[in-house]
């Protein structure tokens, strides 16, 4: 009885296979989508280091030693900050040493950040020339840096004068 029964099931069965094989491919990536966004969404580091180190000795650092632009950090943290919070500084900060590497010609980046119960201000400095929107670029890093600010209901400035400044207050 088997013999007969299934080659009449084998091009069901293929075709199961070859109809199934565009929904693996698409469960994958959207897995692999879904993986990507959440660490955009909160850098591993932050998890890893801490926001303190994270910003004082980690990629950024690494990233503007690379570049042979000194990097300097004043952090006065005196009290504890939300996810939220840590990772847009940690955001806003990578944007700037993007911007600082690709576009300023600088040769010095400093982040003040000085967190308390009142208030949380971050301040990132370079020497370099005025950032310019580009082609290449898209102009999105200040936009990007600016909606992440307001949508955490702080203010935002750029300033020109004697380099590139970002300052941030929540």
């Amino acid at each position: 009885w088997a013999a007969p029964i299934a080659p009449a099931y084998e091009p069901f069965t293929s075709s199961i296979e070859k109809s199934s094989s565009p929904l693996r491919e698409n469960a994958k990536a959207m897995y692999d989508s879904v993986y990507q966004i959440m660490h955009h969404l909160r850098p591993r580091e932050l998890d890893e280091l801490g926001l303190e180190h994270a910003l004082k000795n980690g990629k950024l650092k690494s990233l503007l030693n690379k570049a042979d632009i000194e990097y300097q950090t004043n952090l006065d943290i005196n009290s504890t900050l939300a996810d939220e919070h840590q990772t847009a500084i940690y955001r806003i900060c990578q944007e700037a040493v993007t911007n600082c590497i690709k576009h300023s010609s600088a040769s010095q980046l400093l982040v003040q950040l000085s967190v308390n119960k009142q208030a949380i201000d971050l301040i990132i400095k370079d020497n370099g020339e005025q950032v310019r929107n580009n082609a290449e670029s898209g102009g999105y890093g200040l936009l990007f840096i600016e909606e992440r600010v307001l949508a955490l209901g702080g203010k935002c400035s750029f300033d020109t004068q004697d380099g590139f400044a970002i300052k941030v207050s929540f």
